[in-house]
Protein backbone atom coordinates (compact mmCIF):
# COMPACT_ATOMS: atom_id res chain seq x y z
CA UNK A 1 0.00 0.00 0.00
CA UNK A 2 1.77 3.48 -1.45
CA UNK A 3 1.25 7.01 0.27
CA UNK A 4 -1.56 7.77 -2.02
CA UNK A 5 -3.93 4.68 -0.64
CA UNK A 6 -2.83 5.10 3.01
CA UNK A 7 -4.69 9.03 2.78
CA UNK A 8 -7.18 7.96 0.71
CA UNK A 9 -8.53 4.94 2.96
CA UNK A 10 -7.71 7.24 6.29
CA UNK A 11 -9.64 10.19 4.60
CA UNK A 12 -12.64 7.44 3.81
CA UNK A 13 -12.61 7.04 7.30
CA UNK A 14 -11.45 3.20 6.55
CA UNK A 15 -9.90 1.32 10.08
CA UNK A 16 -7.80 -0.61 7.61
CA UNK A 17 -5.52 2.28 7.13
CA UNK A 18 -2.52 0.67 9.49
CA UNK A 19 -1.00 3.18 11.83
CA UNK A 20 -4.54 4.99 12.93
CA UNK A 21 -4.91 6.28 16.47
CA UNK A 22 -8.05 4.76 16.30
CA UNK A 23 -8.16 2.23 18.86
CA UNK A 24 -5.84 4.42 21.34
CA UNK A 25 -9.03 7.39 21.07
CA UNK A 26 -11.35 4.29 21.60
CA UNK A 27 -9.93 3.32 24.79
CA UNK A 28 -9.89 7.05 26.38
CA UNK A 29 -13.73 7.38 25.29
CA UNK A 30 -14.52 4.00 26.75
CA UNK A 31 -12.93 4.45 29.95
CA UNK A 32 -15.55 4.15 32.62
CA UNK A 33 -16.25 6.59 35.62
CA UNK A 34 -13.86 5.16 38.42
CA UNK A 35 -14.69 5.23 42.02
CA UNK A 36 -12.00 7.99 42.64
CA UNK A 37 -14.40 10.50 39.96
CA UNK A 38 -17.30 9.79 42.10
CA UNK A 39 -15.31 10.72 45.25
CA UNK A 40 -13.47 13.82 43.60
CA UNK A 41 -17.04 14.89 42.56
CA UNK A 42 -19.20 14.42 45.56
CA UNK A 43 -16.38 16.57 47.72
CA UNK A 44 -16.15 19.18 44.83
CA UNK A 45 -20.23 19.30 45.48
CA UNK A 46 -19.98 19.68 49.29
CA UNK A 47 -17.19 21.85 49.12
CA UNK A 48 -19.62 24.64 46.61
CA UNK A 49 -22.36 23.57 49.22
CA UNK A 50 -20.31 24.73 52.13
CA UNK A 51 -19.28 27.67 50.55
CA UNK A 52 -22.39 28.84 49.53
CA UNK A 53 -24.33 28.05 52.80
CA UNK A 54 -21.27 29.99 55.21
CA UNK A 55 -22.33 33.07 52.61
CA UNK A 56 -25.94 32.65 53.45
CA UNK A 57 -25.14 32.70 57.18
CA UNK A 58 -22.73 35.53 56.77
CA UNK A 59 -25.58 37.74 55.08
CA UNK A 60 -28.16 36.42 57.25
CA UNK A 61 -26.42 37.44 60.47
CA UNK A 62 -24.69 40.77 58.98
CA UNK A 63 -27.80 43.27 60.18
CA UNK A 64 -28.34 41.36 63.63
CA UNK A 65 -26.71 43.95 66.02
CA UNK A 66 -28.35 46.52 64.08
CA UNK A 67 -31.78 45.07 64.69
CA UNK A 68 -31.24 44.75 67.87
CA UNK A 69 -30.28 48.20 68.61
CA UNK A 70 -33.61 49.54 67.47
CA UNK A 71 -35.27 46.91 69.83
CA UNK A 72 -33.21 48.83 72.30
CA UNK A 73 -34.47 52.16 71.00
CA UNK A 74 -37.88 51.56 71.07
CA UNK A 75 -37.87 49.83 74.43
CA UNK A 76 -35.87 53.25 75.92
CA UNK A 77 -38.59 55.35 74.33
CA UNK A 78 -41.22 53.86 75.81
CA UNK A 79 -39.52 54.02 78.92
CA UNK A 80 -38.75 57.85 78.09
CA UNK A 81 -42.72 58.42 77.23
CA UNK A 82 -43.64 56.66 80.75
CA UNK A 83 -40.70 58.66 82.70
CA UNK A 84 -41.46 62.04 81.22
CA UNK A 85 -44.99 61.56 81.59
CA UNK A 86 -45.54 62.35 77.35
CA UNK A 87 -49.03 61.59 75.96
CA UNK A 88 -49.59 61.16 72.25
CA UNK A 89 -52.62 62.56 71.30
CA UNK A 90 -54.94 60.37 69.18
CA UNK A 91 -53.84 60.52 65.72
CA UNK A 92 -50.77 62.06 65.76
CA UNK A 93 -46.92 61.06 65.66
CA UNK A 94 -43.86 62.05 68.10
CA UNK A 95 -40.26 61.63 67.49
CA UNK A 96 -37.60 61.07 70.22
CA UNK A 97 -33.96 61.33 68.67
CA UNK A 98 -31.51 58.87 70.11
CA UNK A 99 -29.21 61.64 71.23
CA UNK A 100 -32.09 62.65 73.66
CA UNK A 101 -32.58 59.20 74.81
CA UNK A 102 -28.87 58.51 75.34
CA UNK A 103 -28.51 61.62 77.08
CA UNK A 104 -30.85 61.09 79.37
CA UNK A 105 -29.83 58.02 79.84
CA UNK A 106 -32.28 55.40 78.86
CA UNK A 107 -30.08 53.46 76.65
CA UNK A 108 -26.96 51.54 78.00
CA UNK A 109 -23.86 53.14 76.29
CA UNK A 110 -22.69 49.75 76.46
CA UNK A 111 -23.53 48.73 72.86
CA UNK A 112 -20.64 49.59 70.42
CA UNK A 113 -23.45 50.95 68.30
CA UNK A 114 -24.34 53.78 70.59
CA UNK A 115 -21.05 56.28 69.25
CA UNK A 116 -21.47 54.78 65.47
CA UNK A 117 -24.85 54.93 64.88
CA UNK A 118 -27.67 58.12 64.69
CA UNK A 119 -31.39 57.27 64.83
CA UNK A 120 -34.38 58.29 66.17
CA UNK A 121 -37.60 56.34 67.37
CA UNK A 122 -41.40 57.52 65.71
CA UNK A 123 -43.79 56.99 67.79
CA UNK A 124 -47.35 56.98 66.31
CA UNK A 125 -50.85 56.55 67.95
CA UNK A 126 -53.36 54.91 65.72
CA UNK A 127 -56.85 54.01 65.97
CA UNK A 128 -57.69 50.17 66.12
CA UNK A 129 -61.23 49.86 64.76
CA UNK A 130 -61.64 46.27 65.96
CA UNK A 131 -61.72 47.96 69.47
CA UNK A 132 -62.09 51.79 69.01
CA UNK A 133 -59.29 52.50 70.81
CA UNK A 134 -55.93 54.31 70.02
CA UNK A 135 -52.55 52.21 69.78
CA UNK A 136 -49.41 53.16 70.04
CA UNK A 137 -47.02 51.89 67.64
CA UNK A 138 -43.15 52.43 67.63
CA UNK A 139 -40.63 52.02 65.36
CA UNK A 140 -36.63 52.44 65.75
CA UNK A 141 -35.19 54.17 62.29
CA UNK A 142 -31.00 54.44 62.38
CA UNK A 143 -28.08 54.91 60.08
CA UNK A 144 -24.88 53.44 60.87
CA UNK A 145 -22.21 55.55 57.97
CA UNK A 146 -22.57 53.20 55.15
CA UNK A 147 -22.79 50.30 57.09
CA UNK A 148 -26.63 50.20 58.23
CA UNK A 149 -29.42 51.89 57.28
CA UNK A 150 -33.18 51.03 58.36
CA UNK A 151 -35.61 51.15 55.68
CA UNK A 152 -37.34 54.50 55.15
CA UNK A 153 -34.59 56.44 57.57
CA UNK A 154 -34.92 60.19 57.32
CA UNK A 155 -32.10 61.97 58.16
CA UNK A 156 -32.98 64.54 60.34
Amino acid sequence: MNYKDRIMLLLKGSKDGGSSSEPKQKKFREKKITRLHLILAALVVTAVLVVFVVIKVKIATKDVPYKEYEKILVNSAEVYYNVKDIEIKEGATDVVTAKELINGNFVNTDSKLVDKCDGYVESISQKDYNTGEYNITRKAYIKCGNKYKSVNYISQ
